[in-house]
């Protein structure tokens, strides 16, 4: 369904390298491109809410894959947490606010 999401707003869409996963427990499940923007998706399916650590442990992994594509430096690429209701913890939010350029989240209702 998120895929599908960003396709239709003209994204290029394609899963994430697993390999590059396996240290973290909030995972990165896709790439979404369009122009020079590259969205590093995490869809959050859990209950709880988003946690600073949770947020600081995706900007790392933007990082990371900055550091192994040194090709992709004229894009901006950003982190996107796809959440379907508003449950991140305050420090969180405001962690975000302050780093739009590097993580923002995205309300994605899913259709019934």
């Amino acid at each position: 369904m998120i895929k599908n999401y960003y396709k239709n707003k003209d994204f290029n869409v394609w899963d994430y390298p697993q390999e590059y996963n396996n240290i973290y427990e909030k995972k990165i499940a896709f790439i979404a491109k369009k122009n020079k923007e590259l969205l590093l998706i995490h869809c959050h399916q859990e209950r709880n809410a988003i946690t600073l650590d949770d947020v600081k442990s995706l900007i790392i992994q933007r990082e990371q894959y900055i550091e192994r594509h040194p090709i992709l430096e004229e894009y901006s690429i950003k982190v996107i947490y796809v959440i379907s209701n508003f449950n991140i913890e305050e420090s969180a939010f405001w962690y975000i606010q302050e780093n739009k350029n590097k993580i923002n989240y995205e309300i994605v209702k899913q259709k019934m």
